[in-house]
């Protein structure tokens, strides 16, 4: 980002000999015909997808409402076992205990103790219960109120005597709050199994030779139907159609008439079934006329702006200046510094990125694209980094940051190939209940 560049640019007008004019309509079919490969329509497929999803087949389960409460109670205790403590805490040798006890008897603070025992002062913040090595101290902690002394608690590491600094309770739950999140959360749960119901009824039908659509509809599933979808599950009108991508995926490996087996889907499964094909096919010449046209101008310009190269390469090697060579060939030189970071640049923005490419003392020569049959032509004079401090600064930020994105993503790769090898469902609704 610190990285500036100086050059020397130049505007120049292409030739028209070497330009070649306006393509003829013999050029265009000649393209048309060379590059047809680029001029396919994609191949498109109509599906029948059918879906077995907690969502679909959980939305007329009921719910009592003493299932309601119990899963309310069971997440208001998770709740609120997450209340926090924040202490001090010193340890005081075994020959320091009465004179403690002595101070604490009197009505003396927790400085009193530290400055008695002359120890060490740790602090510990927002700590759970569970958080608590030693149970005891953590038992006495959590008896305690907010300024309140504990101790001296006798533990495998001495005795210690800590001060609650502070108590943080949770926001206590509100049934009504949560009432419509944890019916829906037991309706999916229960449409869990009721997924694997339908699926056998399914299975059943299309073991006994039934089709992909009328397993479905003995089952009870919707059957939806896509029109002609690419591999990205457009429509020819440009329309995206939304079925899940590890379908469409099974779809295209599939071949005409037919069907796949149970996917995958979430917590449910799919099935689809290739309805019908529609090869690639040519389109029309004049559908991409208009692209041909400018893939001809973009070439054409590309052409004659290797020409300009030349003449100006053939200049300097006669002895002539940049500046010179511009001038000769109709336009003017100028000076600039470029900067990654410049909002507005002296060059268009691909000579600037090509001037980023290059060397000292080398050139380059970029066509520009629209209809005034123009190129620019920039030489890098010096390169040089400017003021890094603030770099240097951000250096261990960037660090940090990656370091801990690195982390998170290595955690769940490994959980998640544990979870693979192991062969372990979880379930995160009933983990939320603390079931």
């Amino acid at each position: 980002q610190s990285e500036e560049r100086d050059i020397r640019y130049t505007s120049l007008t292409l030739d028209a000999e070497d330009y070649g004019g306006e393509p003829s309509e013999e050029d265009i079919a000649a393209y048309y015909e060379l590059n047809i490969s680029s001029y396919q329509t994609p191949e498109y497929r109509a599906f029948t997808v059918v879906l077995a999803t907690p969502e679909e087949l959980g939305k007329d389960i009921p719910v009592a409402e003493e299932e309601v409460r119990q899963a309310f109670d069971a997440r208001a205790g998770a709740t609120a076992a997450q209340e926090t403590r924040s202490i001090r805490q010193v340890r005081v040798r075994p020959d320091q205990l009465d004179a403690v006890s002595l101070s604490l008897e009197n009505g003396g603070d927790f400085d009193a103790v530290v400055a008695a025992v002359g120890a060490r002062v740790t602090t510990l913040d927002n700590q759970q219960r569970s958080d608590f090595i030693v149970e005891e101290l953590g038992d006495a902690v959590f008896a305690a109120q907010e300024g309140e002394l504990v101790g001296p608690v006798e533990t495998a590491f001495g005795a210690l005597v800590a001060e609650v600094v502070s108590v943080t309770v949770p926001e206590p739950l509100k049934f009504d709050d949560l009432k419509a999140e944890l019916e829906a959360e037991l309706r999916s749960e229960a449409a869990v199994d009721r997924v694997l119901d339908v699926i056998d009824v399914l299975e059943i039908a299309r073991d006994e030779g039934a089709s992909l659509e009328d397993a479905a509809a003995e089952a009870g599933l919707t059957v939806e139907k896509t029109d002609p979808i690419d591999s990205q599950l457009f429509t020819a009108n440009g329309i995206i159609t939304d079925i899940p991508s590890a379908l469409a995926r099974e779809g295209r490996r599939l071949d005409e008439g037919e069907e796949s087996e149970a996917l995958p889907i979430g917590d449910g499964y799919g099935f689809i079934a290739v309805d019908r094909i529609v090869p690639p096919a040519p389109q029309p010449l004049e559908d991409v006329r208009a692209g041909i046209i400018e893939a001809l101008a973009e070439e054409r310009r590309a052409a004659a702006a290797d020409l300009l190269a030349s003449r100006v390469e053939s200049l300097i090697d006669e002895g002539k200046s940049f500046e010179e060579a511009a001038t000769e060939l109709g336009g003017e030189a100028s000076v600039a510094t470029l900067k990654l970071s410049m909002p507005e640049k002296p060059v268009s923005d691909a000579a600037a990125d090509q001037a980023f490419e290059l060397q000292v003392s080398e050139r380059a020569v970029v066509p520009l694209s629209g209809d005034d049959m123009k190129a620019e032509i920039v030489e890098v004079t010096a390169i040089r980094f400017g003021d890094q401090t603030a770099t240097q600064e951000i250096i261990p930020l960037v660090a940090q940051q990656f370091g801990q994105q690195l982390g998170g993503e290595l955690q769940e790769a490994y959980l998640a190939a544990l979870r693979e090898s192991s062969e372990v469902l979880q379930t995160p609704r009933d983990v939320a209940r603390g079931l």
